[in-house]
């Protein structure tokens, strides 16, 4: 899947309720930080982004785009820092594997800090509080500090959500075993626990099922089949057991 272009969500919340309190320019500065996020993303990703929420009916609106389009992750990244009961009313139902980002928009606040400004620099804590609750919930997300400004880090994010999206796209998914496992090869063996994590089910084929299967096969059935692949650009010989 290195080749993918998954479709990722991305929730960028901010928290209204200091807002009376802050500095003019405030909202849109902190508004800011979501609309970095996307474009940083924007470039890796086919993006489904709702803007900002900052509401119930921003997070109903963003509930439904991703119900809309089927997601292979989803990336939180708060612009601040803020409870989870947003984040929560965005996500609804959808499985996707989640990625929270700590976006710390600005890696210098300068020497005259005050606690307004230092509000606009508090991704660090709403990352805290959103994936306590989360794993509370039964939900893990793989948190990563990439600051905005930092390629690398930034990087870093991309190769972290491209991970957990290519698990997230085999989501529904079925694998197929052929015969009975090997008891002694723990190292390969899946569990159907172990798939449904990973929003996978097994298919199994008895090994007797499958000689029987070929057996059925006639020669000109073979013969097609070999034609077919000889078509799609294979040269190989096959030697006297070909169609067997």
């Amino acid at each position: 899947m290195s080749g993918a272009r998954f479709r990722i969500g991305l929730l960028a919340p901010r928290y209204t309720f200091f807002d009376a309190q802050m500095l003019p320019g405030f909202a849109d500065r902190v508004r800011s930080v979501g609309a970095r996020c996307a474009s940083l993303l924007g470039d890796a990703f086919e993006l489904v982004y709702p803007g900002v929420i900052e509401t119930e009916a921003d997070a109903a609106a963003a509930r439904a785009a991703f119900a809309a389009a089927p997601l292979d992750a989803v990336v939180i990244a708060p612009t601040m820092a803020m409870p989870a009961p947003l984040v929560l009313e965005a996500l609804g139902d959808c499985a996707a594997p989640l990625v929270l980002w700590n976006p710390v928009p600005w890696l210098r606040m300068g020497e005259d800090i005050s606690q307004a400004k230092a509000t606009e620099n508090t991704s660090t804590v709403a990352c805290l509080m959103i994936a306590n609750v989360l794993l509370r919930r039964g939900r893990h997300a793989e948190v990563v500090t990439a600051p905005l400004d930092e390629p690398a880090t930034v990087a870093h994010l991309v190769r972290v959500v491209r991970g957990a999206a290519a698990a997230g796209r085999l989501r529904g998914g079925a694998l197929l075993r052929v015969g009975d496992e090997l008891p002694s090869y723990l190292n390969v063996a899946a569990s159907a626990d172990d798939l449904a994590r990973l929003g996978l089910r097994e298919l199994a084929v008895a090994r007797e099922e499958l000689d029987d299967a070929f057996l059925a096969v006639d020669d000109a059935t073979a013969a097609a089949v070999v034609d077919e692949l000889r078509g799609h650009g294979w040269g190989g010989d096959g030697g006297p057991g070909l169609l067997r």
